[in-house]
């Protein structure tokens, strides 16, 4: 047992959010799934709480809040330890990391949703992402078939189409964060290039801001919905 948590520590980040369903139960079985880190992409608490601090403080309090891709669900978690509830959904395609936050997380008004997050009918008043697109997830049931599905050009379509499906369910802005090509030189990431993401999200929508400068290796995305948009 210890030898196989050791070498499960040794896998390069990023690797751990593509490991398979049953990967996934025998981690769970370990112990890890519930409590590690780098198993929902974070090296460690620090930065972990210091990234979902930096989100919530784009966000009005005591508003309702959609997650896509929230893992085990860490964000609500995190904000009910020293924050007032607030009505959180958290939608991951994994259900093991989904069924591990329901056994860590029992909060008043949140809950955790196996599913496909472009086909949710959820909505809130903001809706999350906090570095899902950086990662090719195993989607049950999606298998990969060509090498076309890790080229930059549908990761940029893929992304395109999350953004859109964020902002339909939000009632008053999306806030989403990503690897950027400019300083990422992690090679197990997906990355983006800000400029193209700004262009694109700016002749879609009206009132966007994207900050470089807080993460060193990411960028975020923030995009308040008005009458005046798309």
């Amino acid at each position: 047992m210890i030898s196989k948590i050791l070498n499960y520590f040794k896998k390069p980040k990023g690797q751990l959010l593509q490991l398979s369903s049953s990967e996934m139960q025998e981690k769970l079985d370990e112990g890890i799934i519930m409590y590690d880190t780098e198993i929902v992409g974070y090296a460690n608490r620090e930065i972990q709480w210091k990234t979902y601090e930096t989100i919530a403080s784009l966000i009005p309090s005591e508003k309702s809040i959609l997650d896509f891709g929230c893992g085990r669900g860490d964000f609500i978690g995190w904000y009910n330890s020293d924050k007032n509830t607030i009505k959180y959904t958290g939608i991951d395609f994994n259900q093991t990391l989904i069924d591990a936050g329901n056994k860590l997380y029992d909060i008043p008004g949140s809950q955790l949703i196996c599913s496909d997050w472009n086909k949710t009918k959820v909505k809130a008043d903001w809706c999350i992402n906090i570095n899902s697109n950086n990662y090719l997830y195993k989607i049950p049931g999606f298998k990969i078939v060509s090498k076309k599905f890790q080229t930059p050009e549908y990761s940029f379509s893929n992304a395109k189409r999350t953004i859109e499906k964020m902002y339909d369910c939000a009632n008053e802005g999306v806030v989403i964060t990503m690897a950027s090509e400019l300083v990422n030189d992690d090679n197990s990431w997906i990355k983006f290039n800000p400029g193209d993401i700004l262009n694109w999200a700016r002749k879609k929508y009206t009132n966007v801001v994207i900050d470089h400068t807080i993460f060193q290796n990411s960028f975020i995305l923030v995009i308040y919905k008005t009458k005046n948009n798309g």
